[in-house]
């Protein structure tokens, strides 16, 4: 597994470009805090405002200190942020409504925490509004490639939504198909990221360089597109 790549940096934050796989937490000495802290940004001055699942890559925002991280979010309270993801789904069901270019919402209500195949929104009374925009990019059946906006922010919201409509992230094992293989790395990416700077007093906005992975016959898993920061071709980070 390639390490990640710090897409961008200013004096009170950063951000990261997180590899499928690697846990932003809870897996000590292997996950992006721990990467944080041995690039010397020490393990109290590393604070993330945004966590991504083991198995999505993409884009991650730092704080450096508690400080920076408390401006930072009274600012994404006052004027959002906006994160846009890119997933290849599996067609299920409706395939009559895959239209490409075509955008929307999904407003199922969700509970907050993780659940299951068989019923992944949950327990009903503790369902709460959620809200994810979408638009469909291409469509190769049975596979789709849809770009995914949450307005809201649930556990497993996006994965949660495919699902719901019988477009499941392909080779989820929590949500999708029983019997599909793999473990959906590669099939969701945090591709951009924009927000309020409240130090520099603007927005910003950026990029990950990773693509959407193979499909499993076919798969050469990661094969990021190099760009300015990166410094060329980034290779690959299974086999």
């Amino acid at each position: 597994m390639r390490l990640p790549l710090i897409v961008m940096e200013t004096e009170e934050w950063f951000v990261l470009d997180k590899p499928s796989g690697m846990s932003v937490h809870n897996d000590a000495g292997r996950d992006l805090i721990s990467f944080a802290k041995d690039q010397g940004w020490g393990s109290d001055r590393a604070f993330p405002l945004h966590r991504l699942d083991r198995m999505t890559g993409g884009l991650v925002l730092f704080a450096k200190g508690a400080k920076a991280a408390s401006k930072l979010q009274a600012s994404f309270t006052e004027a959002g942020m906006k994160k846009t993801y890119l997933a290849r789904c599996l067609v299920l069901k409706h395939e009559d409504q895959v239209e490409m270019g075509k955008t929307g919402q999904w407003r199922w209500p969700l509970t907050n925490r993780a659940e299951s195949r068989a019923k992944p929104q949950g327990f009903w009374r503790l369902r709460i509004p959620c809200q994810t925009g979408f638009e469909i990019l291409s469509y190769e059946a049975p596979l789709l490639d849809i770009k995914l906006w949450p307005l809201t922010g649930r556990q497993h919201q996006l994965r949660r939504h495919l699902a719901i409509k019988g477009w499941p992230l392909l080779g989820d094992k929590r949500y999708g198909r029983k019997e599909e293989g793999g473990d959906g790395g590669g099939f969701l990416i945090a591709k951009e990221l924009e927000f309020f700077d409240p130090f520099a007093r603007e927005w910003v906005q950026m990029a990950s360089g990773l693509q959407l992975a193979a499909p499993f016959k076919e798969r050469q898993v990661w094969k990021p597109v190099g760009d300015d920061r990166s410094g060329g071709e980034l290779g690959s980070f299974y086999g």
